[in-house]
């Protein structure tokens, strides 16, 4: 979580792109390779309260391709 605290508090303004792929490993996505039990990781660290506050100490705002507007 330190990680993403670093990276949210160097962000410049403007939309801009996070890259995740959350996930579970189960018996079915255990063989879709390496990545697998970081998808979990993640997941955890999406869903944390921790993770909510840095957003909001930082400002950020998630939102979709549909909120932006050219």
């Amino acid at each position: 979580m330190a990680a993403l605290k670093t990276i949210f508090g160097n962000l410049p303004r403007g939309v801009l792109e996070l890259g995740v792929h959350p996930g579970y490993c189960d018996n079915h996505t255990i063989n879709l390779g390496e990545y697998v039990h970081e998808r979990e990781v993640e997941t955890k660290a999406l869903l944390s309260d921790e993770f909510k506050e840095t957003l909001e100490v930082c400002r950020a705002e998630l939102i979709s391709f549909r909120d932006i507007r050219s």
